[in-house]
């Protein structure tokens, strides 16, 4: 098995069991933002790949999809969920703020060396501060969607 068969796994253990840990707050509230999250990693992750900006030479279903199904529908799902539950709803804007680039650059970082190192992911005109910028904006609308669904579960917004 390879370097990037053996990262994978360990992507796939270290995730599961964050899952659980996470799921077990409040599962019905941390499954939808983890869905979510898939729909919209899925749709701006096919998009980068089709245009051919990113690429991943090693990927676990080589024929059903060109992009990570890992990170795109495991990784970065259970990430948005951490950000989620533990958000720091009473802090000020600038302290919010960085949370969000700090879990950004929690995804930015790995990914670099990962991209530099391994052959799990390649650059095609694509460059680190994208990854980040798109991680933050993408974390944004995941809680701008968790908002959203935690009103209509507590009757405002006219949810029952």
């Amino acid at each position: 098995m390879t370097v990037e068969r053996w990262l994978l796994a360990g992507v796939y253990v270290v995730t599961l069991v964050a899952l659980w840990v996470v799921h077990r707050q409040e599962p019905r509230t941390v499954q939808a933002v983890f869905l979510f999250q898939q729909c919209l990693s899925w749709i701006l992750g096919l998009l980068v790949v089709e245009v051919g900006l990113l690429e991943y030479p090693v990927r676990e279903f080589r024929i059903a999809t060109r992009t990570s199904f890992a990170f795109e529908f495991l990784v970065f799902p259970a990430i948005a969920c951490y950000v989620n539950m533990y958000y720091p709803r009473t802090k000020d804007p600038l302290l919010k703020f960085g949370y969000y680039a700090a879990f950004a650059s929690g995804v930015t970082v790995p990914e670099y060396f990962i991209e530099k190192y391994t052959d799990l992911i390649a650059y095609n005109g694509w460059a680190w501060y994208w990854t980040f910028i798109s991680v933050l904006i993408s974390l944004m609308a995941s809680r701008w969607f968790y908002n959203w669904f935690v009103a209509g579960e507590h009757g405002r917004y006219g949810g029952t």
